[in-house]
């Protein structure tokens, strides 16, 4: 069987440590490259970045050598609007495309959501809400020492998502992919417009829970992603699946 790449793009605040539960519940056709950014993880001592143009520039550097590779691109809220970015950037570049875009927890780019400026929140505000969303432990949260690692981390990535302006259509021709939770503050409206950015299929799917609902359905999100893969984008040189 025919391998393939699957890059996971991370969510605001997050590593690439989010993922290695992925790594070890794909199925052997499938590898799952996490990718890091800036001021974070193993890259700690580099400059955080504050837009998403600057981390799709970062994320491109890493990935141009293995884009020959049949590969997709997954990610999650923050890591979902990188995906699409990435996808254009792309596209515009007429480089090997994803086989598909497999996108959680993110309504579609065109709707302009009543956002919360988070970036520029005080600090007893800012633990609040990361405490309401989930997906942050409470060890990081509650431990000062911590949270003064954690916090100019997940400032500047609320800020590039904060920033983040919609141009145009992205008249991407790939499938895409879009999950949410169930208890999630995204109105199906907000998400049906995933189909503006693509000629290709649009699936919707639901997952019970909240923002982080990906870490209680690791498998099933990737039985999904295999799934799709090799029931519908992949074909032998026969024409059969």
């Amino acid at each position: 069987m025919l391998r393939i790449n699957l890059f996971c793009l991370p969510f605001a605040g997050g590593s690439k440590t989010a993922y290695y539960r992925f790594t070890e519940l794909a199925p052997e056709a499938l590898t799952i490259i996490p990718l890091e950014l800036p001021g974070r993880g193993t890259r700690y001592s580099e400059p955080l970045l504050t837009d998403l143009h600057a981390m799709v520039e970062d994320i491109m550097a890493q990935i141009r050598p293995r884009l020959s590779q049949p590969y997709a691109l997954y990610g999650h809220s923050m890591g979902a609007l990188l995906c699409y970015l990435l996808a254009k950037r792309i596209a515009q570049e007429k480089l090997n495309a994803p086989l598909h875009l497999f996108l959680t927890g993110k309504g579609a780019p065109s709707i302009l959501f009543n956002r919360k400026i988070r970036h520029l929140m005080p600090q007893d505000e800012l633990v609040a809400d990361l405490q309401q969303m989930g997906g942050m432990p409470d060890i990081v949260l509650k431990d000062h020492k911590l949270l003064d690692l954690f916090l100019p981390i997940i400032r500047a990535d609320f800020q590039a998502v904060e920033s983040f302006r919609y141009e145009e259509p992205a008249q991407l021709d790939l499938p895409i992919t879009v999950i949410t939770g169930s208890e999630e503050s995204i109105a199906d409206e907000k998400i049906k417009p995933w189909q503006l950015e693509t000629f290709a299929t649009v699936t919707f799917r639901k997952l019970p829970g909240g923002h982080f609902f990906i870490f209680n359905y690791g498998r099933e999100i990737l039985e999904m992603i295999t799934h799709a893969l090799y029931t519908y984008a992949l074909k032998d040189e026969n024409g059969t699946i």
